[in-house]
């Protein structure tokens, strides 16, 4: 990854830049004056134009001068055919770790349902993925403004998960709605997303190896744990990731999965190894086989749910299988043999197997079937 700062990017209609400041008025009076488009923003009022300066902190000398941080993306989105602002376009929270990025953005209300802010919303996802080499784009909107949820979905972005009353703005406090998109799924090669391939990269991750915290070693589970940031990170994380492990594997396979999907709203995120088998039992497209199903032979990049491996209790553990034996399952597994580190473990076919979990070839998401 390779940050690029504020590039200049141009659209069909749009042309994204760095700002001057001489846009400052136009800023004002075509976006920010009007109450419904920073309602669902944590800026405070703006009620003129002093007030970007003064009560945002923006168009100030300390905010242009963090143009000259290579991570610093904030682009004006300027409406060719009139040559002047009309909205922001902001990448938050660049992260080098995880290789991941936040989206905001604002547009003025004239400029509303014309596909300008999709229009913007791509073109940026484009040059993070393309030109960074940023692997995980997400966003997040407030449940009372759906429209902004309708961009993201325009864009490419998938629904990820909702946290209840997350979401603090000008407008109050509402569930905060969180969408993603992932290189690995938006620019994946429908041929190669199988669960052979599956296996493969478990395989690959478990020779890194992804670890946590060891002695004299710090993590790199970062892009591991990124995808439930919101309610988890790598500190938390530790010894606790199996699930998470075989998440991101499926990420890099280039399955759409959201972190939680909507049939584990009760359970949790696919951090778990609880929500796997709820989402497994409940998405018609997974195939859910417990080990008293004797008719399911299992086979490479299943994914095997264990009980009582090392923590006393039921489905404890997971992995995704490797190569199968009659009396021997071989798996890659994060945090192999409670080691904190992806390993390739032998396990034998007894009752420590709780069940297999199947995802089709070429699988995506969607919470309607």
């Amino acid at each position: 990854m390779e940050h690029k700062g504020t590039v200049q990017i141009e659209t069909g209609r749009l042309l994204l830049r760095k700002f001057r400041p001489d846009d400052l008025p136009f800023m004002y009076y075509n976006c920010w004056s009007d109450p419904d488009v920073w309602k669902f923003t944590r800026y405070k009022p703006m009620r003129c134009v002093e007030d970007v300066v003064n009560n945002a902190g923006m168009f100030t000398k300390e905010w242009f001068d963090a143009y000259q941080r290579p991570n610093r993306y904030c682009w004006a989105i300027e409406l060719k055919s009139i040559r002047k602002p009309i909205g922001r376009m902001f990448g938050m929270h660049p992260d080098d770790k995880e290789e991941s990025v936040e989206l905001a953005y604002e547009l003025g209300k004239a400029w509303w349902n014309q596909g300008l802010m999709t229009e913007a919303v791509r073109a940026v996802i484009d040059f993070f993925f393309d030109d960074v080499g940023m692997q995980q784009i997400y966003a997040s909107h407030s449940s009372d403004n759906p429209a902004s949820g309708k961009v993201m979905q325009k864009a490419g972005m998938k629904y990820q998960t909702v946290h209840e009353k997350n979401m603090k703005d000008n407008h109050g406090v509402s569930d905060e709605v969180v969408y993603a998109v992932y290189r690995t799924v938006a620019r994946r090669n429908e041929a190669l997303c199988t669960r052979a391939r599956l296996a493969n990269i478990a395989l690959e991750q478990t020779k890194i190896p992804l670890h946590g915290y060891l002695d004299g070693q710090d993590t790199n589970l970062h892009p591991v744990v990124a995808p439930f940031r919101r309610k988890w990170n790598v500190e938390s994380a530790d010894k606790g990731w199996c699930a998470a492990f075989v998440y991101y594997c499926c990420l890099l396979t280039g399955f759409e999965i959201p972190y939680r999907p909507r049939e584990c709203d009760n359970t949790g995120s696919l951090a778990g190894c609880g929500s796997w088998e709820v989402f497994a039992q409940t998405n018609p497209k997974l195939e859910y086989h417990p080990r008293s199903d004797t008719s399911f032979t299992p086979d490479i990049g299943d994914i095997v749910l264990f009980d009582y491996v090392f923590s006393g209790k039921e489905h404890d553990h997971i992995g995704i299988i490797l190569s199968v034996e009659p009396d021997r399952l071989i798996t890659a597994e994060g945090n192999a043999g409670n080691t904190n580190t992806a390993m390739v473990m032998e396990r034998p076919r007894d009752e420590h197997i709780r069940a297999y979990i199947r995802i089709p070839d070429r699988y995506m998401y969607s919470s309607s079937t």
